[in-house]
């Protein structure tokens, strides 16, 4: 079903379902535990602006190999922050999201390209889709 499926359409579908969906495909394949997926309106906002294609098809591929369970973010150039960027509150402000009205760090990011990045990390039983960037100031940027 999810092979067969436009993969930016079913993003569209989680990110209209809005904040909190247990829409995962087959996530739990790769991630047992796994029961929703949790969405920021940043991320949304980001992947609806996409308007570079190539970045657009990256971005939709990583999320197709993700939800029809072939590639786990670890498969990726998937790391987090330094400690540099945590301690550091205008480094760290810009890892900040907000999931209905909760607000959430998120230090752990795939790589798309080398300047396009993918917030996401899984905590408690929840993947959560930050934001998706070109890349972030750092200490060395």
């Amino acid at each position: 079903y999810y092979e067969s499926e436009k993969i930016q359409d079913y993003i569209s579908d989680i990110i209209e379902a809005g904040g909190k969906t247990n829409k995962i495909g087959h996530l739990n394949k790769l991630y047992p535990n796994l029961n929703s997926v949790e969405i920021s309106l940043r991320f949304n906002n980001d992947y609806c602006c996409i308007d570079d294609p190539i970045i657009k098809h990256k971005t939709n591929r990583i999320f197709n190999k993700l939800f029809i369970g072939k590639k786990q973010l670890e498969d990726y150039n998937y790391h987090p922050e330094s400690s540099t960027v945590k301690q550091n509150p205008k480094l760290k402000e810009q890892r900040k999201v907000t999931f209905n009205d909760k607000t959430k760090y998120i230090y752990m990011h795939l790589k798309i390209t080398s300047n396009w990045s993918i917030y996401a990390e899984i905590t408690d039983n929840t993947l959560f889709l930050g934001q998706i960037t070109k890349h972030l100031d750092t200490k060395k940027h």
